[in-house]
């Protein structure tokens, strides 16, 4: 069908109802049981709960339900909910286009080079026995990065999360008794996969991220079919990739994890199964994110990277994560709000986007009472919430031209941080499409209370697409706190992008700046992003040129790797997380103590990074 048939037939037909569900993730209180949960759901019967009962994946005392966004204050109240995250589907790969700057065009600043290969060791390291574990939407098997000089897989393993949910799998692991996994291919498998040109599984429908990610971190180096590859940071190093089920695709949308829920089911099922992989040395690398949360490190998602690497202190463990994309986007804000006083935040929706819905996320301390105002671009007040002890948590209202459905909602002392959050949430209305453009104003009064002090507001919106499908920015935004989730948290080191590795503090403009909202110093270091080449999906030997942190993280992983292997050869003790982390500060070029909310301590070196640890 061409496309002005398809629009044709779009625009004849009356939009779908939204679906305002949600799956959520619960840690439950000491002495409480999934039953206690589910006698407080308004629909138990459609919900959808699991815990470790019904899914093996899940940690103790975790469950997942499937609910309405107007329940979420009221399960947060509840007494046998200790932690509530709402598992949102995952960002869109966001890769940054290229797009030249009118400085830039007129030959200023800083440009990078037509084409940037992943960082390497000149002292020929090259990462074999150790393993890296990339988590993304796909990979592409047939690709000569990651195959060997014979034409063999190097892939170690794959897990397809997506296919596991689906049912769409070739492939079932033992485990333990009759507990078998769904979706686990190992080296055997995949070859066979290869040689029988199965293209078909759910790990190959979305591979183009992945598959330069994979490449940059421990792709084989080729001179092959016109092109040549000097390979990734540790072309030795097993690539282990798991296939994330945390994005919408069209025929899995009831079995969507969503992306908290997606990792903590991942790095259990990654603690369970790394003795039989029979690798001491593993280092995750993570290159997608979210943005909604106390961008504090406290997220339940974020505890559990704790968990999985034992708080940073067991040996041979380590998580990278890109810093976010978001670094010029105008999403994060902030203002202070005076005793008894007023301030307002202002945001743009530019255009009808395609998300079901828009959201901002507003973040203060719960010692101040405070009425929130949504007014709407025809300077309408849409619905107004009063957060304080005794009141209803949520309020809505609706816009008169197109009908958008405003739902204000708060939780104070929030299960993560005792905090209080308060979520604005923009749904076309019932039958309608887009949204209304404008100018939108959050309006913040405090209310009296003995506490004179003034109220710090943090407020992010929800960018987890592109600025085509989310087309929102703050209209006085700040850039820094805008680290993407869990890329706040405290035992995984965070990674931003430099525009090139001979100016190492000298960030790219796209890249998301700290501190947290805590003051941690993070991105703890950077590593070059813009215009990184690597492997190209669907090709048999190509290379692309890709923009973004996702493709600066991947280096840092590739060095951890190095240096896994070169501890294993020597027949030493691995480091930890911890370890790691102030190892790759210290050896960065550019180091001098001083943190940059943008590039953190410095670039990375990956042979001085070696020589230190």
């Amino acid at each position: 069908m061409s496309e002005t048939s398809s629009t044709a037939a779009a625009s004849s037909t009356a939009p779908p109802e939204a679906d305002t569900r949600v799956r959520v993730m619960v840690e439950l209180r000491d002495g409480t049981t999934t039953q206690d949960f589910i006698a407080a759901l308004s629909a138990p019967a459609d919900a959808q709960v699991e815990d470790s009962s019904n899914d093996p994946d899940l940690p103790e005392r975790i469950v997942t339900a499937l609910v309405d966004r107007t329940e979420l204050p009221g399960l947060r109240g509840l007494h046998c909910v200790a932690k509530l995250n709402v598992s949102e589907p995952a960002a869109k790969d966001d890769v940054i286009p290229d797009k030249p700057t009118l400085l830039s065009k007129l030959g200023f600043g800083v440009k990078p080079p037509a084409h940037v290969d992943p960082l390497t060791s000149k002292a020929g390291h090259k990462g074999k026995g150790a393993a890296i574990i990339i988590i993304d939407s796909g990979i592409d098997i047939f690709h000569r990065a990651f195959l060997d000089e014979n034409g063999k897989t190097r892939i170690f393993a794959i897990y397809d999360q997506v296919g596991n949910r689906m049912g769409k799998f070739a492939s079932s692991f033992q485990v333990e008794g009759d507990r078998s996994i769904d979706g686990l291919y190992f080296q055997d498998d995949i070859q066979k996969l290869i040689d029988e040109g199965r293209k078909d599984l759910p790990f190959q429908w979305n591979p183009n991220h992945g598959t330069m990610v994979a490449s940059i971190a421990a792709g084989s180096g080729y001179e092959e079919g016109g092109e040549s590859y000097p390979g990734g940071v540790a072309p030795e190093a097993d690539i282990i990739f798991i296939c994330s089920a945390d994005q919408e695709y069209e025929e899995q949308k009831s079995k969507n994890l969503g992306y908290s829920l997606s990792l903590v089911m991942i790095l259990k099922w990654l603690k369970q199964l790394a003795p039989k992989f029979g690798r001491q040395a593993m280092v995750v690398n993570l290159s997608r994110g979210d943005h909604v949360g106390g961008h504090d490190g406290s997220t339940l998602l974020e505890s559990q990277f704790g968990v999985f690497s034992g708080d940073g202190r067991d040996s041979g463990v380590c998580v990278v994560k890109s810093a976010g994309n978001v670094g010029n986007r105008q999403g994060h804000t902030s203002t202070e709000v005076p005793f008894n006083g007023k301030k307002t935040i202002d945001f743009q929706i530019l255009k009808d986007g395609i998300p079901p819905s828009l959201c901002v996320e507003l973040w203060f301390e719960s010692c101040f009472p405070m009425e929130v105002t949504a007014i709407s671009p025809d300077k309408r007040e849409v619905a107004t919430l009063t957060v304080k002890p005794g009141v209803e948590p949520k309020a809505e209202g609706q816009t008169t031209a197109k009908k958008n459905q405003v739902l204000l909602t708060s939780n104070r002392y929030d299960s993560d941080n005792g905090a209080t959050r308060v979520s604005l949430r923009i749904h076309p209305g019932e039958g309608m499409t887009g949204y209304e453009t404008g100018t939108w104003t959050i309006r913040l009064r405090r209310l009296l209370s003995f506490n004179r002090e003034t109220a710090r507001v943090d407020a992010w919106l929800d960018l987890r697409d592109s600025p085509v499908l989310t087309p929102m920015r703050f209209v006085r935004s700040t850039n820094d706190m805008a680290l993407t989730i869990p890329g706040t948290a405290d035992h995984l080191i965070t990674v931003g992008a430099v525009i090139r590795a001979d100016r190492p503090k000298v960030a790219a403009p796209y890249s998301s700046q700290g501190p947290t909202r805590d003051g941690k110093p993070k991105p703890e270091i950077c590593a070059p992003g813009s215009n990184i080449r690597g492997a190209k999906a669907h090709t048999k030997t190509g290379l692309m040129t890709v923009t973004g942190t996702s493709f600066a993280a991947p280096q840092v992983s590739g060095a951890i790797a190095l240096l896994m292997a070169k501890k294993m050869e020597a027949g030493q003790p691995l480091p930890n997380a911890t370890q790691i982390r102030h190892a790759l500060i210290h050896s960065s070029s550019g180091y001098d103590g001083s943190h940059d909310p943008c590039c953190g301590f410095g670039t990375l070196n990956v042979d001085k990074f070696l020589e230190e640890l």
